[in-house]
């Protein structure tokens, strides 16, 4: 498991987010408070991916699945114990993905 983001990482994130090329896929900005739980982050989560894929063509829908898939896959067993909030920036997509996360010592708003 990877350690509890630093500002030092966090900085370097930063730095690769603003280099992300633009795509057509959709670009995920996930933002978890995991202090109430497993069931409480993933009723969040599920719940605002709904919402959003439905706004989405057929073609954006295939890569947002593939990205919340992947988000998802992270959440079952990348998480520290001491992680109180997670970010993840994801975007799946056939030319190329991208995926960011990072975890914190405080809690972040769903």
């Amino acid at each position: 498991m990877e350690p509890l983001t630093t500002l030092d990482e966090l900085r370097r994130q930063i730095g690769l987010l603003a280099c992300v090329e633009e795509s057509h896929a959709p670009f995920v900005s996930c933002f978890l408070n995991l202090e109430q739980g497993r069931e409480s982050y993933r009723k969040a989560l599920e719940e605002r991916a709904l919402a959003v894929r439905c706004t989405l063509d057929s073609e954006a829908q295939t890569d947002f699945d593939a990205t919340i898939s992947q988000i998802n896959d992270y959440l079952a067993g990348m998480l520290q114990p001491d992680a109180l909030g997670v970010a993840m920036y994801s975007r799946h997509f056939r030319g190329g993905a991208i995926f960011l996360p990072m975890q914190f010592a405080a809690p972040l708003p769903n």
